[in-house]
């Protein structure tokens, strides 16, 4: 399949499985199968890409990026006490540079550790691992229903040796809406994603970085932006290809907005 036909095929099941999550329909179907089939494949995938990156060899050439320094330069600032940190990536990539810079974290709604810098990911993380484990003969993916009902509670959260064979995954794949889907953890994090909008004032900052604002997260993205104080100090959007109609919601809902394509411009 070339791109088209597969990006196509992708959202036929994550509508399919969307629209029987609003109707609440019992029983069986083929594109509920194939959405647990995707999600798990998804899982997979990332563990697989997250295995082949040693941070250690490139943590040399990071100190020109302008995001490290970003992080490192927020971090070291005592007149900010909070960082929230919104990420619909599956990947831990943001952890391990975290990591690298000594600064303590917390994923919100799995953990409750002092830390000056929240994480946010409503769509599912590799490192949210099930508790219970399979090995290899016993592994098999559940399309049952009931699996839509896990808490974070089920969770361990793990970033060395991720076992891509938990009983339970928490991923929700592109074209997906954590909005219609009933996922407990993901609702879990969602109320801490809108306390922590409400909790921001006129002298906060908003930093939005490259979000595509494809039709199937509109409504999920629009949530968090409308709970946000519409006279935020300042708003930059960082991405090297802005949709329009991302510009056109952001400087109608914000008045202080700064466009860049480039994250070099993040430490001005």
């Amino acid at each position: 399949m070339n791109n088209i036909e597969t990006i196509t095929l992708i959202e036929d099941i994550i509508t399919c499985a969307n629209i029987l999550e609003v109707g609440d329909r019992k029983g069986q179907n083929i594109y509920f199968q194939a959405y647990k089939e995707l999600a798990q494949y998804l899982n997979s995938l990332f563990i697989h890409y997250n295995n082949m990156i040693d941070i250690s060899k490139i943590k040399g050439k990071l100190g020109g990026w302008g995001w490290y320094r970003y992080f490192e330069k927020i971090y070291n600032d005592i007149s900010i006490e909070n960082v929230f940190i919104i990420t619909f990536n599956y990947d831990i990539w943001l952890e391990k540079i975290l990591t690298l810079l000594k600064i303590q974290f917390n994923i919100s709604a799995f953990e409750d550790k002092e830390a000056k810098f929240h994480i946010f990911k409503p769509h599912g993380s590799i490192s949210f691992q099930s508790k219970i484990r399979t090995d290899k003969d016993a592994f098999q993916i559940i399309s049952t229903r009931e699996s839509e009902k896990i808490d974070v509670n089920k969770f361990d959260i793990i970033y060395d040796k991720i076992n891509p064979l938990g009983a339970k995954i928490a991923i929700i794949p592109p074209a997906g809406d954590s909005n219609r889907l009933n996922y407990e953890w993901a609702k879990s994090i969602r109320l801490k994603i809108k306390d922590a909008a409400n909790s921001l004032t006129i002298s906060d900052e908003l930093v939005m970085c490259g979000l595509s604002y494809w039709h199937v997260d509109r409504l999920e993205i629009d949530s968090i932006l409308t709970e946000i104080e519409p006279e935020i100090k300042n708003v930059a959007v960082i991405n090297p290809n802005p949709p329009r109609v991302l510009n056109a919601v952001v400087t109608t809902l914000f008045r202080n907005v700064i466009f860049s394509t480039h994250c070099k411009n993040l430490n001005k």
